[in-house]
């Protein structure tokens, strides 16, 4: 392999590199977006279940009002 060959090869494999390193931190960007986007859907599923307690939690206490348990 002469000189110029070499030199060839060689930018060829930067070039080839920077593209790859390129990819993967657009790759792990997209993916801590994914993350937030899961934690936020978390967070949204946690709030519901919570807000659907409190209404199950109200309702059993209005169902219990008047009913006289003593008879």
């Amino acid at each position: 392999m002469d000189l110029t060959s070499a030199i060839v090869h060689f930018k060829s494999a930067e070039v080839t590199s920077q593209v790859q390193y390129a990819v993967a931190a657009k790759m792990l960007k997209m993916a801590n977006a994914q993350d937030r986007a899961v934690l936020q859907l978390l967070e949204a599923a946690a709030q519901s279940m919570e807000a659907a307690a409190t209404d199950v939690a109200d309702a059993a206490t209005d169902l219990t009002r008047g009913v006289d348990v003593y008879a």
